[in-house]
């Protein structure tokens, strides 16, 4: 008869290793570490700052999110606040941004905002713009994006 007490699994090394690298890769599928190049989100997130995002989130207003743009000549990836939800609409109005008729606190903005314009999105529709306003490329220029377009949801940085 053996005298030695078996361990119980819990406590072997190697389960807590493959425990470890299971989490890893769980992890790696929700979360992404993306690190911020250029100024468009300034004074917010600085360039070679790094954010923590998520794949699993729901989009409010405010939010940072990494979003993509891609038409037949130009594909662009980057980071920007969620300003305009789907069916809002969205007027810039004397450096101003109002969102169905009501002026947006925006504290955490750089530059006015420009030119004087207005938009109205559909059901799938988001407006996004960099914090930046004087040297971001976002919906301004591109145009409203699809929630397809929304890669992932920036937690903290």
């Amino acid at each position: 008869m053996d005298s030695k007490p078996k361990k119980k699994l819990y406590k072997r090394w190697w389960f807590w290793v493959l425990v470890i690298i299971a989490l890893w890769i769980i992890a790696g599928q929700f979360f992404k570490l993306i690190y911020i190049t250029g100024a468009s989100m300034e004074p917010t997130l600085q360039d070679h700052n790094v954010v923590v995002a998520s794949k699993l989130f729901f989009i409010n207003r405010g939010d940072i999110v990494q979003a993509e743009y891609h038409d037949q000549n130009n594909y662009y990836t980057g980071i920007k606040r969620v300003i305009g939800l789907p069916n809002d609409k969205i007027e810039i109005k004397d450096g101003r941004v109002l969102v169905n008729g009501q002026t947006v606190n925006e504290p955490y903005t750089q530059g006015a905002t420009a030119p004087n314009r207005s938009w109205t999105l559909s059901d799938n529709q988001y407006f996004v713009m960099g914090d930046n306003r004087l040297n971001s490329l976002d919906s301004r220029i591109f145009g409203a994006i699809s929630r397809s377009d929304i890669l992932y949801k920036v937690l903290f940085k």
